[in-house]
This record gives structure tokens, sequence and C-alpha cells, in this order.
């Protein structure tokens, strides 16, 4: 298993996009994860979050989380 199987979690999202930087659009946290050796399962949890523009690491696993 790579480092970014779980991105759903908090902690493994800080681990696969610690470096990233934000605001990000979904494509760019997407290449971010495929750089970072993401599993399939991060690509496809990233896919079903809405299509926009992230400010922030917190705003993206609020969604990814359901909270948004």
């Amino acid at each position: 298993m790579g480092k970014c199987d779980f991105i759903s979690s908090n902690t493994a999202a800080g681990i696969c996009l610690g470096e990233m930087s934000f605001p990000a659009s979904k494509q760019e946290i997407i290449d971010q994860i495929e750089d970072a050796g993401g599993a399939e399962a991060a690509i496809v949890a990233i896919n079903q979050v809405p299509d926009r523009i992230y400010a922030s690491l917190e705003e993206l696993t609020k969604y990814l989380e359901g909270e948004l």
C-alpha cells in the first residue's frame, strides 16, 4: 500500500498532499496524488468531490468527509 491509499482521512490527506500549495484545482490535487505514488483508491476518492478550486487542505478534507 502506498502512503496515499486512504486520502479520505485527514492524516493520510496531510501526508499525501503535504507539499501541495493551495489554492488548488481538483486536477492539480489529482496530479499531486499521482506524483506522490497514490493508489487508485485515492484518485477515486478525489473524483467524488466537486470540480472546483480548494482554498486549503482543510477545505478539501471537509468535502472528502462529507461535511460540505
